[in-house]
């Protein structure tokens, strides 16, 4: 359980920080990242937990590892994504209204 939670609030952690530094953290919400980050960080605890990887001698510290680097990894491959596409949209939809005036 301890486990579960420490992915739960350093995943949410990385999810803010990451909404902090990005720069155009106007055009989505800011729960956004943060909510990537702990969704993937669980999955990923929970598939690593139903192959018993946290229970293997050697190797049970990459249960609280990977899911910290993969919902990490997340929240910044949707905040590129989604920050690309939302500009681009919001250009496109600013430049429609201005040239319908």
């Amino acid at each position: 359980m301890a486990t579960l939670s420490a992915i739960v609030i350093i995943n949410a952690a990385i999810g803010f920080a990451i909404w902090g530094i990005d720069r155009k953290r106007a055009t989505y919400g800011l729960l956004l990242p943060a909510g990537i980050a702990v969704a993937t960080g669980l999955l990923l605890w929970v598939i690593l937990v139903a192959f018993s990887v946290s229970y293997t001698p050697g190797i049970s510290w990459l249960a609280w590892l990977l899911p910290m680097i993969a919902g990490m990894l997340a929240a910044i491959a949707t905040v590129v994504v989604l920050a690309r596409r939302r500009a681009a949209s919001d250009d496109a939809r600013y430049t429609e209204t201005l040239q319908a005036r």
